[in-house]
């Protein structure tokens, strides 16, 4: 669609917004598609009372918007779906707005919510140890968009992928700095994810195994 992956993201975080998918994961992205017929067959009532001390605090970290009753609903059905404390999503609406600032789209802050729920993130305390373990990785991610010859901060996404490249795949950060290096101006931070996809794949872990690896593709 010549389109880059964030405005997909948008488009879909825009449908979510009307009912019409749900937005489960970004990174990489899978979405639910939901039956158009039954959109708006059941809308459960929320008691005012139960969420008055969570609504005042959200509404004073949005402060550069009013907060809709729609918008209201769905992160009621968010910490009750996914059991999330509301203390939880106010941290996370706070880390939202400290990356995209105080007029910050509430899909944005749902979905992160849901990825974070789905990794068993839901209370108070998981939500600040998930925060101490992204600002902990911030200087390395830094470190990678510089490798790329990228000069913007990091952001949610990459910190997301570096966890990954990490954690899942195994890689350590003097790796992914020495592929980063090869591919610099030849593609930003997504191109850098297909390419340890790749090497990983080939169970290429090592610098010294990737850099074999290429030197062996340039021979022949």
């Amino acid at each position: 669609l010549n389109m880059k992956p964030s405005e997909i993201e948008d488009c879909f975080l825009y449908w979510q917004e009307q009912g019409l998918v749900t937005v489960l994961k970004l990174d990489p992205i899978e979405v639910r598609y939901l039956p158009v017929k039954e959109n708006n067959a059941f809308v459960k009532k929320y008691s005012k009372s139960k969420y008055s001390t969570f609504n005042t605090q959200i509404q004073e970290i949005l402060s550069d918007r009013m907060i809709t009753p729609t918008e209201y609903k769905e992160y009621y059905s968010l910490m009750e779906t996914f059991h999330v404390e509301p203390s939880a999503l106010i941290m996370i609406a706070k880390y939202c707005t400290n990356l995209k600032g105080n007029d910050v789209n509430y899909p944005y802050i749902l979905t992160i919510a849901k990825n974070w729920a789905y990794e068993g993130v839901r209370t108070a305390k998981d939500v600040e140890e998930k925060l101490k373990e992204y600002e902990a990785i911030v200087g390395d991610v830094a470190d990678v968009l510089s490798a790329l010859g990228s000069k913007r901060q990091a952001m949610f996404d990459d910190k997301k992928m570096y966890t990954r490249w990490t954690k899942n795949l195994g890689f350590d950060k003097d790796t992914i700095l020495f592929v980063a290096k090869l591919l610099k101006k030849k593609g930003g931070i997504e191109k850098l994810n297909e390419r340890l996809e790749k090497y990983y794949e080939l169970k290429l872990l090592s610098t010294k195994e990737i850099e074999d690896h290429e030197q062996n593709k340039q021979s022949l």
